[in-house]
């Protein structure tokens, strides 16, 4: 069975306007955060690495201290270097952003104990 010119036009344009409603869908995809507690006997937490936002090439974190305060520390996942680090206190949290990032990084919570979370995204 042979296929028309007129009906491989409609075929390529299909396929174009899938492509580009793709596009559209997965945007949103790209906005991603995540979220780490420290929980029993640990002292610290990690989050799973996020691409920095592809427009404002930020990553937001914010670190609540728990019972006895927290260190943290935002990693770059493709050279190791720490781009934030601080403390915060007991029962007090903070937040920031972290500007000019073209990589994927993490949130880092150590010296710490139950009670302390944090999170990071890139919305």
């Amino acid at each position: 069975m042979e296929i028309t010119r007129r009906a491989r036009r409609g075929l390529a344009a299909a396929a174009v306007a899938g492509a580009a409603a793709s596009l559209l869908v997965a945007s949103p995809a790209l906005a991603t955060s995540d979220y780490c507690s420290v929980s029993g006997l640990s002292t610290s937490c990690r989050t799973y690495y996020i691409p920095s936002s592809y427009i404002g090439h930020f990553i937001d974190y914010t670190v609540c201290g728990g019972t006895i305060g927290a260190s943290f520390r935002v990693r770059d996942y493709q050279n190791g270097a720490v781009v934030k680090s601080g403390s915060i206190g007991p029962a007090n949290c903070t937040s920031g952003r972290v500007s000019g990032l073209f990589s994927s990084y993490r949130l880092e919570l150590h010296a710490t104990a139950l009670g302390a979370d944090g999170s990071i995204d890139n919305v």
